[in-house]
């Protein structure tokens, strides 16, 4: 693995970041790529495609026997990068049917880049009839690998919502003082209870939480009915004080938003932020025991001991519902989108606009077919609930034949 993640104070701003690295030095066009189309990209999503990229080089330099694929670039050795992306495709195809699950990226990564960088030096009208007999016969062996490739196997996105026996235990377990709560100290439990009720009621990113100011919770107050207003403002942050190894970022532009807060849960995060938090060397919400930043790593350790806190009977029932029995972020999400839209219908909102306001409310782009997702869990959830009502009268009809007939 040669990604590099370069942060030093003797580095320019403009020079830090993620990048690969030969045995000596950053390779040249990873390098002009990731300042380029990767430079709209948000530091987590440059990295995964970075990783793609290297696997690429890797593969070259073991096809090859050496590391040329950066001249064959830059020369427009067309027969050298065809022979190298016929020979990676079809490695990735095999591997992908062995372990789909590990390798969905990584043709359309490496493709990409390769069409970015030969796009880029083949302006000159001698070079682009070369550049469209290349991308002419990639385009047709891609169409021609996927037809004959296999068991293909559909991807699933599940969304379901968790069960409220798991739900029931979230709230006892984190609920500070509790005598299930597994973390050790006051300032522990305070901190992980607001974390985790935002991830439920507010369902926000992982990333988004941790790019959380101190003070997230804002208020103003409004004529209309003497009420006040209470909101959080999820925005993205690129300042010197985050020294995270994976620093978070939003994850579209979409993502940047003001959502609605309940004024208990505002009450929760403001006295956590104002008696728990502590003074700390950054702005962010959310530090771990040594006051710094809280990182993707933090979450999930709090995660695993949340859920390994769970009773027999509610891991059992999150097993049967998720098929394992560990509560990621995430499903704190899933579970405050299939409620929030089921909330929505109930109070006769129209399914359409509804989804409109979950894309609002979640920070999905206008592109995004995750509110489909969630309107699929709502109805698979009631068709649930109907199907067990109605399982449940044919069985007391059942009964009350046999005690006739006895």
């Amino acid at each position: 693995m040669t990604l590099k993640n370069i942060k030093s104070a003797s580095v320019p701003d403009a020079l830090q970041g993620y990048c690969l690295i030969d045995s000596l030095r950053p390779r040249y066009w990873p390098t002009v790529w990731a300042a380029t189309a990767g430079a709209r990209l948000a530091p987590s999503t440059l990295s995964q495609r970075l990783s793609h990229i290297d696997r690429l080089y890797a593969f070259s330099c073991q096809l090859q026997g050496s590391d040329t694929l950066d001249q064959h670039l830059a020369h427009l050795d067309f027969d050298q990068i065809e022979t190298c992306l016929t020979s990676y495709f079809s490695y990735v195809q095999n591997a992908g049917a062995r372990q789909p699950e590990k390798h969905p990226m990584a043709w359309p990564a490496a493709y990409r880049f390769v069409l970015d960088i030969l796009t880029w030096l083949t302006q000159v009208e001698a070079q682009s009839h070369k550049l469209t007999s290349l991308f002419r016969r990639l385009n047709r062996l891609t169409s021609l690998y996927q037809n004959l490739r296999p068991h293909r196997s559909r991807s699933y996105r599940n969304v379901r919502a968790l069960p409220s026996s798991v739900i029931e235990e979230v709230y006892e377990v984190s609920t500070p003082d509790s005598r299930r709560n597994p973390f050790r100290t006051q300032a522990a439990q305070e901190r992980n209870y607001a974390l985790i009720l935002l991830f439920l009621h507010q369902g926000l990113r992982r990333s988004e939480a941790l790019l959380l100011h101190a003070n997230p919770v804002n208020r103003a107050d409004s004529s209309i009915r003497e009420k006040q207003y209470t909101w959080l403002n999820i925005v993205d942050y690129s300042g010197p004080l985050d020294k995270r190894s994976f620093r978070p970022s939003l994850k579209t532009t979409a993502s940047q938003r003001q959502i609605p807060i309940s004024s208990p849960l505002a009450d929760i995060v403001t006295n956590y932020s104002d008696n728990w938090r502590g003074k700390q060397p950054h702005p962010f919400l959310f530090s771990n025991n040594r006051h710094q930043p809280m990182s993707v790593r933090n979450v999930n350790r709090i995660f695993f001991s949340l859920s390994s806190s769970l009773s027999k009977g509610a891991a059992a029932d999150l097993s049967r519902v998720l098929g394992r029995q560990v509560i990621t972020p995430h499903d704190l999400r899933h579970t405050c989108a299939v409620v929030r839209l089921t909330q929505f219908i109930d109070a006769g909102t129209e399914m359409a606009v509804a989804l409109q306001k979950l894309r609002a409310f979640f920070g999905w782009s206008y592109a995004s077919e995750m509110p489909r997702h969630y309107a699929r869990a709502y109805f698979e959830n009631r068709l649930s609930t109907v199907w067990s009502d109605q399982f449940d009268i044919h069985t007391d009809a059942l009964r009350r034949l046999e005690s006739t007939n006895g």
